[in-house]
């Protein structure tokens, strides 16, 4: 990245639902970062669980294949930038669709997701690609816990958080620190937000 600002070019960065967080964390700063350009699509940002720019709104249009050439056709993304995608779990049309049409003007693809999801999980893009197999270089988002119907866990050097999904057995254990102990997000029911229910 650092090669690519410093020939002229730009790195983009974009992300959708919850992975846009990364990219606004970028811009705006006061004096913000020099060649960083992050691609917002209010579309792809959700402000609403339900309703207007709610949850399935977001979730219906990140999977769907082809709205994503729609939005970056309004960037001048080419050759001699890089475009980073963030991805919580890399299987969405958005984040593939987004590094498959930066590489194919030439730009380098940098993204951030979960590989252990990517190894495991069901390939939902016509492509059967995950978003590691389009990229450059693939950087693991792994040590934020995206493990299938898990939030967090405890990782080494990461503190204890939340689970959320069934909330028992060897990863809710990990996470309170108690042997088979069931542990649920005060407020969730077991499996509420487990990622094979819909919305």
């Amino acid at each position: 990245m650092a090669t690519v600002i410093g020939n002229g070019g730009r790195v983009y960065l974009f992300g959708s639902g919850h992975s846009v967080i990364p990219v606004m964390d970028v811009f705006p700063r006061y004096g913000s970062f020099i060649g960083f350009y992050p691609l917002y699509d209010p579309r792809l940002m959700w402000s609403n669980v339900i309703g207007p720019n709610g949850a399935r709104e977001l979730l219906w249009l990140e999977r769907r294949e082809g709205y994503i050439e729609q939005f970056l056709q309004s960037f001048a993304i080419g050759s001699g930038d890089c475009l980073t995608v963030f991805s919580h779990g890399g299987l969405n049309a958005a984040p593939i669709e987004a590094a498959l049409y930066a590489r194919a003007r030439g730009a380098k693809v940098v993204t951030v997701s979960s590989l252990e999801n990517a190894r495991i999980a069901a390939r939902s893009h016509s492509s059967g690609k995950a978003l590691p197999d389009v990229a450059d270089a693939a950087l693991a988002g792994d040590r934020q816990a995206v493990t299938p119907g898990i939030a967090h866990h405890r990782s080494a050097g990461w503190p204890s958080a939340a689970v959320v999904g069934r909330g028992t057995g060897a990863s809710g254990a990990a996470a309170s620190g108690q042997q088979g102990a069931p542990r649920t997000t005060p407020g969730a029911r077991s499996g509420h937000l487990s990622r094979s229910q819909p919305l």
